[in-house]
């Protein structure tokens, strides 16, 4: 399973677009999800992350959807490094934060794997899509 145990009872797609793509959000959703899931494609690169609730509501969080240009992977790889960079940030009472992972598929994830691990600094695991 790509993200893990993700508790999608109730979930809801956004209606209100932030960028290109519609947000899911998973109000029941309790545990944290460290990975981080991109397809390299021939003309895109799509990104799909996962954030906890705002301050204030109980418990939740949400699914993102972003998508790049191919051509423009360096954008795609710096907007991976600030989520990672994200993922590191925890409350220090939660013990020490887990290193994400990304998981990565398309034949960009065999052709970029190398570049993905150099600059992002984790793990990448490259899964075919037909699995």
């Amino acid at each position: 399973m790509m993200f893990g145990s993700i508790n999608s009872s109730g979930a809801v797609i956004d209606c209100i677009a932030e960028g290109s793509a519609y947000d899911i959000v998973l109000p029941n959703q309790t545990e944290r999800v460290q990975n981080i899931a991109v397809d390299i494609g021939g003309s895109l690169a799509k990104v799909v992350y996962y954030t906890t609730a705002a301050v204030g509501r109980q418990g939740g969080g949400r699914l993102h959807f972003k998508a790049f240009e191919t051509d423009h992977l360096d954008l795609c790889i710096e907007f991976m490094c600030g989520l990672v960079d994200r993922s590191r940030i925890r409350d220090p009472t939660d013990g020490p934060p887990a290193e994400p992972v990304i998981m990565a598929t398309g034949g960009g994830a065999h052709r970029f794997g190398a570049e993905l691990r150099s600059r992002l600094g984790v793990e990448i695991r490259v899964v075919d899509e037909m699995e």
